[in-house]
C-alpha cells in the first residue's frame, strides 16, 4: 500500500514467517525466532542477509534463537536465560570473534569451538537442550 509505510513483500513458504515488515530505518530490529521454520540453505542465506544489513547499518538487533550456531555467528553478546516462567538472564556471554564473519572463518576459529561448547554445556546442564530438541 502506498504512503502507509508498509512494504509489499512477496516471499515464498517459510520465508514469509521470517519477514513481517522492515521499517525504512528502524533504531532497533527485534526478531523472535525469525529463521526457525526455514530449511538449512534458506536459513543460511537469511542469516547472511541479516549480517549484511547489520554491517551496513550497525543498528541494534535483538534476536531470540534456540540455535547455538546462529547465536554465535550473528551476535556480539548471547544472553542465556534461566528456566521457567520467571526466567531471568543467567549469563551474559561476549562473542569476541572478529567481524566480518563467514561460516568458513568461524569453523577455523578456536574461540568459536570454545563458545559453542560453553553454550551447549549450559543448555544441557539446565535442561534447555531437552526442551528445545522436542
Amino acid at each position: 500500500m502506498e504512503g502507509d509505510g508498509q512494504a509489499d513483500l512477496s516471499v515464498h513458504g517459510g520465508v514469509s514467517k521470517a519477514v513481517y515488515a522492515y521499517p525504512a530505518d528502524p533504531d532497533v530490529l527485534l526478531l523472535d525466532e525469525p529463521f526457525g521454520a526455514l530449511d538449512a540453505l534458506t536459513r543460511g542465506s537469511m542469516q547472511d542477509e541479516l549480517n549484511r544489513i547489520w554491517e551496513t547499518s550497525r543498528k541494534t538487533v535483538i534476536m531470540i534463537t534456540h540455535d547455538v550456531d546462529e547465536a554465535i555467528f550473528l551476535s556480539d553478546r548471547v544472553l542465556l536465560m534461566s528456566n521457567g516462567p520467571r526466567a531471568t538472564i543467567a549469563e551474559d556471554v561476549k562473542i569476541n570473534i572478529p567481524r566480518p564473519r563467514t561460516r568458513e572463518s568461524m569453523l577455523e576459529n578456536p574461540d568459536y569451538i570454545a563458545l559453542r561448547k560453553r553454550l551447549v554445556h549450559y543448555l544441557i546442564s539446565t535442561g534447555h537442550a531437552h526442551q528445545t530438541a522436542a
